[in-house]
C-alpha cells in the first residue's frame, strides 16, 4: 500500500511541476510578446491554471551587455494562499537585435569548421566539379550521411 501512495505522490509532484513549468515558460513569452521591454526590477504575480492558483515571481536583470537584459521566472503552488516550495525555474534573455540581417546565408557545413572559408558563393575552393555553382557544398542527403552520424540511414518513404 505504501508503494501505491509512493507512486501516486509522485504522479502528482510530477503533474504540478509540469504545469509550474508551461507557467514560467508562458511567463517568459508574454514578456517577448509585450510592446515595450521589461523594467528592471522584481515582480509577483498570481494565476488559475488547471483548476489551481500559482504564485510566479519574476527577476529581470541587466547582463551588462547593451539592450540585453535576463528574466528568471520561479513558480509554486499556492496552498491556503501561502506559496509552496518553488516547484519551476525558467531562464529567458530579451533584447534588441544586434544589428541588421544581411541577407547572406552563413554556411554551416562542416567544412566551414574544418577551415574552409564559409562563404557559399562558389569562391571557396570546394567547388569540385569545375562550374562556378556551390552544389559541391549542399548539405549531405539522407542517402550519403557522414559517418558521425549513428544508426541505419533510411531514405524517407514516399
Amino acid at each position: 500500500m505504501a508503494a501505491l501512495t509512493s507512486a501516486a505522490d509522485n504522479i502528482s509532484y510530477m503533474r504540478n511541476k509540469s504545469f509550474a513549468e508551461w507557467i514560467a515558460l508562458n511567463q517568459i513569452s508574454e514578456l517577448r510578446l509585450a510592446v515595450g521591454t521589461p523594467a528592471v526590477g522584481e515582480a509577483n504575480g498570481d494565476v488559475e491554471y488547471a483548476g489551481q492558483r500559482w504564485r510566479w515571481h519574476r527577476e529581470v536583470t541587466d547582463q551588462g551587455v547593451a539592450d540585453m537584459m535576463r528574466m528568471e521566472i520561479t513558480v509554486s503552488l499556492l496552498n491556503g494562499g501561502r506559496p509552496s516550495p518553488t516547484l519551476a525555474t525558467a531562464w529567458g534573455f530579451i533584447g534588441k537585435a544586434v544589428g541588421q540581417p544581411s541577407g547572406i546565408d552563413p554556411d554551416w557545413s562542416l567544412q566551414s569548421i574544418a577551415g574552409g572559408s564559409g562563404g557559399n558563393d562558389g569562391t571557396d575552393g570546394n567547388d569540385n566539379d569545375g562550374d562556378s555553382d556551390d552544389e559541391d557544398n549542399a548539405p549531405p542527403s539522407p542517402s550519403r550521411a557522414p559517418d558521425r552520424y549513428p544508426g541505419p540511414v533510411r531514405e524517407p518513404s514516399p
